[in-house]
């Protein structure tokens, strides 16, 4: 049994970097955002706010988002934002979206931390 286990946890892991393939391909804006101290409640708070806008939140593990930027080939300039807790918040058709929301739920909760985001191809830091 422990075998099927492990089999299963492994399938779930590649079913888990073939969405977050296709998710990042497709997004125009890719925010990443360490959620640490935040509450179950102020994750569904943020989802809340962002699905009205065709925002994405989603949390994944680091190696599993590195794998599937390295699987495209793509936005691998964040793959040094990729430590601790990680939160993505994707955007499929205003690339700008994303930055409006996360600043006002920020400057009001005060968390979680932005780390870095790709827009249109260019990479953002916290420092800006």
């Amino acid at each position: 049994m422990r075998a099927e286990e492990t089999m299963l946890t492994r399938q779930r892991k590649v079913e888990i970097v073939e969405q977050l393939q296709q998710k990042l391909q497709r997004a125009r804006g890719i925010y990443l955002v360490d959620f640490v101290g935040m509450t179950v409640a102020d994750s569904r708070e943020l989802r809340k706010e962002l699905y009205p806008k065709g925002l994405e939140y989603r949390v994944a593990k680091n190696t599993l988002i590195r794998r599937a930027l390295q699987s495209i080939g793509d936005h691998t300039e964040l793959e040094p934002y990729l430590n601790g807790q990680t939160g993505l918040v994707l955007s499929y058709d205003d690339a700008i979206a994303p930055a409006r929301v996360l600043r006002d739920f920020i400057k009001r909760m005060e968390k979680p931390r932005f780390k870095a985001a790709v827009v249109e191809g260019q990479l953002f830091d916290g420092t800006e």
